[in-house]
């Protein structure tokens, strides 16, 4: 009798042992397959709408200029060079062109819009906008990316106060 149940209890030993080494649990398959779900539901908006991608990076690529023109004004305090931001645009993209030196971004329109009229930025010695006042700035294509310069120079994604 003694055999008989080491023997059963070696059998049990060996199944258990069996079980954890020949792959994952439904609950562990179940979990990779909605963890997967999720993100190809997420990442299938950037794919299937890239006017939203090219505001969004249109948006940042004008912060970035922006930025830059406000530390070349700060940077020539005492000069008399004007520092401005010239936003142009084409059927296919946006130029954001800082002066001087004709430091020039730019970023793919493809089916976005800019909300305010095309304009020059003008930045006076040590950073600040003339005139000095707040400017906002709307890039929209499926979905509107807002940026906006203070009239301290800095400029930030986001809506103005």
């Amino acid at each position: 009798m003694m055999s008989s149940m080491c023997h059963s209890l070696l059998i049990l030993k060996r199944s258990c042992t069996r079980r954890r080494t020949q792959g994952f649990t439904l609950i562990e398959l179940v979990m990779v397959l909605v963890l997967v779900g999720i993100l190809s539901a997420v990442g299938i908006g950037l794919f299937s709408s890239p006017g939203g991608y090219s505001a969004g990076a249109a948006r940042d690529q004008f912060v970035s200029s922006a930025n830059l023109a406000t530390k070349l004004a700060q940077s020539r305090s005492g000069s008399a060079d004007t520092i401005s931001l010239t936003i142009e645009e084409d059927a296919s993209e946006w130029r954001f062109i800082v002066n001087p030196g004709q430091r020039t971004k730019s970023a793919s329109r493809r089916n976005a819009t800019l909300s305010s009229p095309l304009m020059t930025l003008n930045y006076e010695t040590g950073g600040r906008l003339n005139p000095p006042q707040n400017r906002s700035f709307v890039f929209s294509a499926n979905s509107d990316h807002r940026a906006c310069v203070l009239a301290s120079g800095f400029a930030y994604a986001g809506g103005c106060p």
